[in-house]
Protein backbone atom coordinates (compact mmCIF):
# COMPACT_ATOMS: atom_id res chain seq x y z
CA UNK A 1 0.00 0.00 0.00
CA UNK A 2 1.41 3.33 -1.01
CA UNK A 3 0.90 6.31 1.25
CA UNK A 4 2.19 9.72 0.35
CA UNK A 5 4.21 11.51 3.04
CA UNK A 6 6.12 14.76 3.02
CA UNK A 7 9.17 15.52 5.10
CA UNK A 8 12.11 17.89 5.14
CA UNK A 9 15.66 16.62 5.48
CA UNK A 10 17.74 18.64 7.92
CA UNK A 11 21.08 17.85 6.22
CA UNK A 12 22.00 18.61 2.64
CA UNK A 13 24.50 15.75 2.75
CA UNK A 14 21.64 13.29 3.36
CA UNK A 15 19.76 14.45 0.26
CA UNK A 16 23.01 14.39 -1.75
CA UNK A 17 23.69 10.79 -0.64
CA UNK A 18 20.14 9.76 -1.59
CA UNK A 19 20.48 11.48 -4.98
CA UNK A 20 23.88 9.87 -5.63
CA UNK A 21 22.49 6.43 -4.79
CA UNK A 22 19.38 6.94 -6.93
CA UNK A 23 21.52 8.05 -9.92
CA UNK A 24 23.90 5.10 -9.51
CA UNK A 25 21.08 2.55 -9.27
CA UNK A 26 18.64 4.19 -11.65
CA UNK A 27 15.92 4.66 -9.03
CA UNK A 28 13.89 7.73 -8.24
CA UNK A 29 14.56 9.69 -5.06
CA UNK A 30 11.16 8.56 -3.77
CA UNK A 31 11.99 4.87 -4.39
CA UNK A 32 15.30 5.18 -2.51
CA UNK A 33 13.65 6.92 0.46
CA UNK A 34 10.90 4.28 0.49
CA UNK A 35 13.53 1.51 0.41
CA UNK A 36 15.42 3.10 3.33
CA UNK A 37 12.25 3.53 5.40
CA UNK A 38 11.20 -0.08 4.75
CA UNK A 39 14.67 -1.30 5.76
CA UNK A 40 14.62 0.60 9.06
CA UNK A 41 10.99 -0.16 10.01
CA UNK A 42 11.71 -3.55 11.71
CA UNK A 43 14.43 -1.97 13.86
CA UNK A 44 12.08 0.88 14.80
CA UNK A 45 9.35 -1.63 15.70
CA UNK A 46 11.77 -3.54 17.96
CA UNK A 47 12.97 -0.32 19.62
CA UNK A 48 9.36 0.76 20.23
CA UNK A 49 8.47 -2.64 21.68
CA UNK A 50 11.49 -2.58 24.01
CA UNK A 51 10.60 0.95 25.06
CA UNK A 52 7.07 -0.15 26.00
CA UNK A 53 8.43 -3.16 27.93
CA UNK A 54 10.84 -0.88 29.83
CA UNK A 55 8.00 1.55 30.64
CA UNK A 56 5.86 -1.34 31.92
CA UNK A 57 8.69 -2.65 34.09
CA UNK A 58 9.31 0.81 35.54
CA UNK A 59 5.61 1.19 36.26
CA UNK A 60 5.42 -2.26 37.85
CA UNK A 61 8.48 -1.65 40.03
CA UNK A 62 7.12 1.74 41.04
CA UNK A 63 3.88 0.09 42.11
CA UNK A 64 5.69 -2.51 44.18
CA UNK A 65 7.19 0.21 46.35
CA UNK A 66 4.24 2.61 46.26
CA UNK A 67 1.57 -0.13 46.50
CA UNK A 68 -0.77 1.31 43.93
CA UNK A 69 -2.17 -0.08 40.71
CA UNK A 70 -0.07 0.51 37.62
CA UNK A 71 -1.42 3.06 35.17
CA UNK A 72 -0.89 1.50 31.79
CA UNK A 73 -2.19 3.23 28.70
CA UNK A 74 -4.45 1.34 26.34
CA UNK A 75 -2.61 -0.69 23.74
CA UNK A 76 0.66 -1.07 25.66
CA UNK A 77 1.74 -4.60 26.58
CA UNK A 78 1.01 -5.55 30.20
CA UNK A 79 3.46 -7.36 32.42
CA UNK A 80 1.96 -8.84 35.60
CA UNK A 81 3.91 -9.18 38.84
CA UNK A 82 4.03 -12.93 38.28
CA UNK A 83 5.43 -12.50 34.77
CA UNK A 84 7.98 -9.96 35.96
CA UNK A 85 9.27 -12.08 38.85
CA UNK A 86 9.19 -15.25 36.75
CA UNK A 87 11.31 -13.46 34.16
CA UNK A 88 13.73 -12.27 36.87
CA UNK A 89 13.82 -15.82 38.28
CA UNK A 90 14.74 -17.31 34.90
CA UNK A 91 17.24 -14.66 33.82
CA UNK A 92 18.96 -13.47 37.00
CA UNK A 93 18.32 -15.91 39.86
CA UNK A 94 18.17 -19.45 38.52
CA UNK A 95 21.25 -20.93 36.83
CA UNK A 96 20.52 -22.23 33.33
CA UNK A 97 21.95 -25.68 34.15
CA UNK A 98 19.98 -28.18 36.18
CA UNK A 99 21.59 -31.26 37.68
CA UNK A 100 19.73 -34.58 37.62
CA UNK A 101 20.87 -37.05 40.27
CA UNK A 102 20.10 -40.72 40.89
CA UNK A 103 22.12 -41.69 43.96
CA UNK A 104 21.24 -44.07 46.77
CA UNK A 105 22.35 -43.68 50.38
CA UNK A 106 22.65 -45.94 53.41
CA UNK A 107 19.32 -46.12 55.25
CA UNK A 108 19.40 -47.90 58.59
CA UNK A 109 16.33 -46.42 60.26
CA UNK A 110 13.03 -48.37 60.39
CA UNK A 111 10.81 -45.69 58.77
CA UNK A 112 10.83 -44.07 55.31
CA UNK A 113 11.89 -40.58 56.45
CA UNK A 114 15.31 -39.22 55.51
CA UNK A 115 18.00 -40.12 58.00
CA UNK A 116 20.84 -37.94 59.26
CA UNK A 117 23.46 -39.68 57.11
CA UNK A 118 21.37 -39.26 53.94
CA UNK A 119 20.82 -35.55 54.68
CA UNK A 120 24.53 -35.09 55.46
CA UNK A 121 25.67 -36.76 52.23
CA UNK A 122 23.19 -34.72 50.18
CA UNK A 123 24.39 -31.53 51.90
CA UNK A 124 28.02 -32.44 51.11
CA UNK A 125 27.10 -33.11 47.48
CA UNK A 126 25.33 -29.75 47.26
CA UNK A 127 28.33 -27.96 48.79
CA UNK A 128 30.58 -29.54 46.15
CA UNK A 129 28.17 -28.60 43.33
CA UNK A 130 27.88 -25.02 44.63
CA UNK A 131 31.66 -24.66 44.49
CA UNK A 132 31.93 -26.38 41.09
CA UNK A 133 29.30 -24.22 39.37
CA UNK A 134 30.25 -21.08 41.33
CA UNK A 135 26.66 -20.42 42.46
CA UNK A 136 25.19 -19.10 45.73
CA UNK A 137 22.77 -21.91 46.59
CA UNK A 138 21.36 -25.21 45.38
CA UNK A 139 17.90 -26.70 45.90
CA UNK A 140 17.67 -30.50 46.11
CA UNK A 141 14.29 -31.97 45.13
CA UNK A 142 13.53 -35.67 45.18
CA UNK A 143 11.17 -36.46 42.32
CA UNK A 144 11.11 -40.21 43.01
CA UNK A 145 12.57 -41.36 46.32
CA UNK A 146 12.38 -44.99 47.33
CA UNK A 147 13.41 -46.84 50.45
CA UNK A 148 14.57 -50.45 50.37
CA UNK A 149 14.58 -51.76 53.95
CA UNK A 150 15.87 -55.15 52.82
CA UNK A 151 19.09 -53.67 51.37
CA UNK A 152 19.18 -50.72 53.82
CA UNK A 153 19.29 -48.04 51.11
CA UNK A 154 17.22 -45.01 50.16
CA UNK A 155 17.38 -42.58 47.29
CA UNK A 156 16.27 -42.22 43.74
CA UNK A 157 15.71 -39.62 41.08
CA UNK A 158 16.23 -35.99 42.08
CA UNK A 159 16.73 -32.57 40.52
CA UNK A 160 19.16 -29.99 41.80
CA UNK A 161 18.24 -26.41 40.92
CA UNK A 162 21.20 -24.05 41.00
CA UNK A 163 20.77 -20.47 42.24
CA UNK A 164 23.12 -17.81 40.80
CA UNK A 165 21.96 -14.93 42.99
CA UNK A 166 19.40 -14.37 45.74
CA UNK A 167 19.02 -10.60 45.26
CA UNK A 168 18.02 -8.74 42.12
CA UNK A 169 17.47 -4.99 41.95
CA UNK A 170 16.72 -4.77 45.67
CA UNK A 171 14.32 -7.76 45.66
CA UNK A 172 15.41 -10.64 47.92
CA UNK A 173 14.44 -14.15 46.86
CA UNK A 174 14.12 -16.00 50.19
CA UNK A 175 14.90 -19.59 49.31
CA UNK A 176 15.48 -20.77 52.88
CA UNK A 177 11.78 -21.02 53.66
CA UNK A 178 10.32 -22.25 50.38
CA UNK A 179 7.71 -24.97 50.32
CA UNK A 180 7.34 -27.12 47.24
Amino acid sequence: MKKRITFSANKKSTIDAIDDYSNAKGYSRSEVISFLLNATAPALNKITSQYHIAQTLESTLGCIFEEKAPSIARGEPKLTYEEFFYSVWNTHIRHRNEVVDQDFYAHKIPHDKMGKSEKKLIHEKLSYIIKSFNVKKAIFIYTDRRVNHKHLIAGGLSNIILIKETVYDGCFFDLSSIVI
